[in-house]
């Protein structure tokens, strides 16, 4: 008999790196934070916006599905944004951030054995909470030519009997990669042959793009009342309003049934969701957010370009993809690694990663979203630190005899 139990329960590989960074900013080492999707920007509401009386009652046990006026403003959203209705008391649930949602999704539809296909470029958390439960993730070998967007013919050569659920983010993590209409539309005929499979999409992204029009939804893709019970969607307030460490979004299902057994889950785990950043959240969809947006979508891009331009025209070996949409980049550098192909930095992306770390600056592994010779840069942080990041990449390729 072990002490412990015998699940594989891990960190994700940023939540490691995070670690790391943390430590050695303990110890008064100066690091470049290019790792992680938390935007630099304060939330678009004041403090003084938030009453006494509301802050007095917040100390209060409360629903377990989420607060019922801030799950109608979410309701009331998608009907006006996309013309698709959900019933804000039974098909709308609160969650504890978008892991949180995810945990719960996962616990309720999987049994041992199963298993997920994960698209390559898919954010690196779904991979840890599978081993959780003691199910396969089925890799699906997207390619780079197409962003690692998933496609029916990739698809259907994933799905096997064992399968219980597909995951794509969109836009993706970590490729910024968008779906289109006719895309999600040609996934979902597909599944729509196998009955027992969800269809997960994480939409937390999904106000962070760079192109004109929406980012369409996966539920908006098809009308037929049947397969959208199988559609599950994440979403929630971390990204688009800068509330990564308030811990609230929401999970989106017309499958009643689920969402009754997420209640559960959440009853059981976490009582209910957080209530301050409830009310913040409701006051902040209350708003008329264009300048916000405007504002903060003009300094991303900024960034997102000053990446792009600056590694495929200043880093020889390097190269950057400019993505749609999402906090991130993507940079190549299998060209480095045939160059020095004895040195020990490039033989995998996490020595890369680990040689970058000890000059200064924090990146991912593309590795932890299945994607080899490679590495993610976050530009959610301000264009200084963009510039710092990229000029101590720069200099410690340089370096590299």
């Amino acid at each position: 008999m072990t002490q412990f139990s015998n699940r594989k329960i891990s960190a994700s590989c940023i939540n490691l790196i995070n670690k790391i960074v943390r430590e050695l900013e303990n110890q008064g080492k100066k690091i470049i934070k290019l790792s992680i999707g938390e935007l630099d920007t304060l939330r678009p509401i004041e403090i003084t916006e938030i009453s006494k009386n509301e802050f007095d009652y917040s100390n209060r046990y409360s629903n377990i599905y989420g607060d019922s006026e801030l799950r109608k403003l979410i309701a009331n959203k998608i009907k006006l944004e996309r013309n698709v209705s959900y019933d804000s008391e039974k098909e709308i649930i609160i969650t504890n951030g978008a892991r949180g949602g995810a945990f719960y999704v996962f616990n309720s539809i999987l049994n041992e054995g199963d298993e997920v296909i994960l698209p390559r470029g898919t954010w690196v958390t779904y991979f840890n909470l599978l081993q959780n439960f003691n199910c396969k993730a089925v890799v699906a070998d997207t390619k780079k030519e197409n962003n690692y967007k998933l496609t029916p013919e990739i698809l259907e050569k994933c799905i096997t009997s064992k399968t219980k659920a597909i995951v794509i983010t969109n836009p993706g993590n970590p490729t910024g990669a968008i779906f289109s209409k006719d895309e999600l539309s040609a996934l979902l005929n597909v599944i729509k042959k196998h009955k027992e499979i969800f269809f997960i999409a994480d939409e937390i992204y999904s106000e962070i793009k760079y192109i004109s029009g929406q980012v369409c939804s996966l539920v908006q893709a098809t009308n037929d009342e049947e397969l959208r019970k199988r559609i599950v969607v994440f979403n929630g307030f971390s990204k688009c309003f800068a509330m990564a460490g308030d811990r609230i979004a929401y999970v989106l299902s017309h499958n009643r049934e689920l969402v009754d057994k997420i209640f559960a889950c959440q009853a059981l785990v976490g009582a209910n969701p957080s209530n301050i950043p409830q009310i913040i959240a409701k006051k902040i969809m209350k708003k008329d957010l264009t300048s916000y947006y405007d504002k903060l979508l003009t300094r991303l891009k900024k960034n997102r370009d000053y990446i792009y331009d600056f590694v495929n025209n200043n880093i020889e070996g390097l190269k950057a993809e400019r993505p749609d949409g999402a906090l991130y980049t993507m940079i190549d550098y299998s060209e480095l690694k045939k160059k020095f192909n004895k040195n020990p930095i490039f033989e995998n992306d996490v020595n890369l990663c680990k040689y970058f770390l000890d000059n200064g600056v924090a990146v991912t592994p593309g590795s932890a979203f299945a994607i080899d010779d490679s590495f993610r840069v976050s530009f959610a942080c301000s264009l200084e630190d963009v510039k710092s990041g990229l000029d101590i990449i720069k200099k410690s390729l340089n370096s590299v005899k």
